[in-house]
């Protein structure tokens, strides 16, 4: 009767023990690696000039903490803190840096048509700037000097916002 319970017992104790690593988390923390490193490249892609570009990695940097958020909050993806650190900082800056780079298309067509009726020249300046370095340069008088016109009758400045971004200067006048 004794080998009868105790069989009962061990396999009453391994049903359990199976349950219980059914329904508890594991033991051994998820590692997603790849995960991290996508989104810190992500959130350092929202931060450049170009708009098609920040916008696939805006779309991108969105879709992965959506998709590992849950896994961090309940403690089955775990990061280090100095990585948890800088993956904040990046989310800071990239958001404190703007979604609105300059478009730089050019000059616009009310420029254009004005230009051509008017038989004046059209000259378009663009500098990029770093944390703001650099966009000091991007001014009318600037333009002016670069180019041949002599006399500026219609200008258009167009500047992004963000850590790294590009102003645009169109000018029309004459030589």
């Amino acid at each position: 009767m004794s080998n009868a319970s105790d069989r009962f017992r061990q396999r009453k104790q391994s049903y359990a023990q199976a349950i219980k690593e059914a329904v508890a988390p594991t033991a051994k923390p998820i590692s997603h690696k790849i995960a991290i490193y996508a989104l810190t490249v992500c959130l350092i892609g929202t931060m450049l000039p170009t708009q098609l570009v920040m916008t696939f990695f805006c779309l991108g940097s969105v879709t992965i903490m959506a998709l590992f958020l849950p896994l961090i909050m309940t403690r089955r993806l775990i990061i280090s803190k100095r990585m948890s650190t800088a993956l904040l900082a990046l989310t800071v800056m990239s958001v404190l840096s703007g979604c609105s780079p300059a478009f730089t298309a050019g000059p616009t067509p009310e420029m254009i048509n004005l230009a051509r009726d008017n038989n004046y020249q059209v000259y378009t300046w663009r500098k990029i700037s770093i944390l703001g370095i650099g966009a000091d340069q991007a001014t009318i008088e600037y333009a002016q000097a670069q180019s041949t016109i002599k006399k500026v009758y219609v200008a258009q400045i167009v500047r992004g916002q963000g850590l790294i971004s590009i102003a645009t200067v169109t000018i029309a006048g004459k030589a």
